[in-house]
């Protein structure tokens, strides 16, 4: 297969190099890992100083360097040719497509579009039965609604803050509204006129439904210019067998497709009603099509402030974050709700149970029987021999469990290694914290070698040959480096 396809490169060429320089990004700053974390708490338990939010930049920027140019000269031949199994859709022409299919851009150019005519109390209309109302042939009254979403039927007379729904020529309308007190509501071409306005923005969008069997949706009232009573969503418009019926008043049927306007709340919460199927996610065609919301500013301006406080040390790295996060929430970035369910509860609990396993691993003398082979092992000869016992140690352990945890149960051994062979604190905890993040070899091995499989499409087996690689590479960055800047003999 050609690794160029209709132009662009194929998703396995470039997602497996994304995942591994994501793994040598996260050695960049205090907050790219929570391993980073860990050992920038365990170097300041037991040297009294921390590692700081920019001092993993010290062998985090040669790692990514390495890895780029280790990428961009053996890649080609390491990195394999798959054909994706999963890639997620593409929404940027999705505003154009729907009005294409819907045709509505033919209603909105050619003035033959659906009209929502507010009564007011001193309207003429006043008083009139919903079919008399309209009498000009070049206006078809298509149904009418109560202020509250109720359709009403054709001999209800209207009252002030009904609505009539009518069909015909804008210029046509207007005139109707101006002779009879009337307020006009263009449904389709106003909020096409243009980007202010458009179908979707930050506010509002459009979502595709169609009704399945056995539907409690079967026998409702629906046409254009509609606004649904339940949720305020206004129908745009109502497909049968591929024929618009939209500009006349009818009873849903199973298959029927419509397409509706309103609020993104409202939209997501279609995806939970079983009555109707939703063809694309409203969630994914937000987050495709809609710039930036107006909560950004206030997001950055929070990211910076923790950023701040994580790079001055003014308070510890978790008060840090518990302020930046409850900021997101004070500031209604963030709703308390969307908050919670972005916590990874099972990777919390996991982090917390493993902590005091570390702990144990220590205090029962396990560290030391295990840490005795290894000093053992290099006693006599260069601590360099220790470090790179220290990283393939870790980075082996790393290909099968949780980074995090791979550290936690590390941690304790190589200090303990590094107190009998001589060995500075940091200088081991560095090591440990680099081979943590060279987890290269597996799919399992990271969250993001795990992302990107399925869009590559990817087997098992496919990471090692520029894993091994690159690990090698960091292997000798690492034990050449971190002696540099954080010394062996402290």
């Amino acid at each position: 297969m050609s690794p160029l396809r209709g132009g662009h490169l194929s998703p396995s060429r470039v997602l497996l190099p994304l995942a591994f320089a994501a793994s040598a990004g996260s050695l960049l700053t205090l907050s790219g890992s929570p391993v980073n974390v860990i050992i920038d708490e365990a170097a300041t338990e037991q040297t009294g100083s921390s590692i700081g939010y920019f001092g993993f930049s010290l062998i985090g920027v040669p790692l990514v360097v390495v890895t780029l140019v280790v990428i961009a000269l053996v890649g080609d031949r390491l990195i394999p040719r798959r054909e994706s199994q999963s890639l997620p859709e593409d929404f940027s022409r999705y505003q154009r497509d729907v009005v294409e299919h819907y045709e509505l851009s033919g209603l909105a150019t050619t003035g033959v579009r659906t009209f929502r005519l507010h009564v007011k109390a001193a309207s003429t209309l006043v008083g009139k039965t919903v079919r008399a109302a309209i009498t000009d042939d070049a206006i078809d009254t298509v149904a009418a609604q109560s202020e509250r979403g109720r359709v009403l039927s054709s001999t209800h007379k209207l009252e002030p803050s009904d609505i009539l729904v009518v069909s015909g020529v804008g210029t046509a309308v207007e005139t109707l509204a101006r002779d009879t007190d009337l307020t006009v509501e263009d449904t389709i071409g106003r909020r096409m006129s243009g980007q202010r306005d458009s179908l979707i923005n930050r506010d509002n969008g459009i979502c595709e439904l169609v009704i399945p069997p056995r539907s409690s949706w079967i026998g409702r009232p629906a046409f254009g210019g509609m606004v649904r009573a339940e949720d305020g969503l206004l129908v745009l418009s109502v497909r049968r067998q591929n024929d618009d019926v939209s500009s006349r008043a009818s009873t849903l049927q199973e298959g029927d497709a419509l397409l509706v306007y309103g609020p993104w709340g409202a939209l997501d919460a279609l995806a939970d009603d079983k009555d109707v199927l939703v063809v694309a996610s409203s969630e994914t065609v937000r987050r495709q099509t809609v710039p930036l919301g107006r909560s950004a500013p206030r997001a950055a301006v929070i990211l910076v402030v923790t950023i701040a406080l994580l790079a001055s040390g003014a308070v510890p790295p978790v008060v840090a974050g518990l302020l930046g996060a409850g900021a997101m929430v004070l500031f209604r970035v963030l709703s308390s709700e969307q908050a919670y369910r972005a916590v990874p509860w099972a990777t919390l609990v996991l982090i917390a149970a493993l902590i005091p396993m570390s702990a144990a691993i220590t205090s029962s003398g396990g560290a030391e029987l295990i840490a005795r082979p290894i000093v053992d092992l290099v006693s006599g000869h260069s601590a360099y021999l220790l470090l790179a016992m220290l990283f393939v140690l870790t980075a082996v352990l790393g290909q099968f469990i949780s980074n995090v945890a791979t550290a936690l149960i590390v941690i304790p051994i190589a200090l303990v290694a590094a107190a009998d062979v001589g060995v500075d604190a940091r200088t081991v905890l560095m090591v440990v914290c680099v081979a943590a993040a060279a987890s290269l070899l597996t799919p399992i091995a990271t969250p993001a070698n795990m992302i990107v499989m399925n869009p590559g499409g990817y087997r098992f087996g496919d990471y090692w040959r520029l894993g091994i690689v690159l690990m090698v590479c960091w292997l000798v960055v690492t034990v050449t480096l971190v002696p540099v800047f954080w010394p062996i003999n402290g």
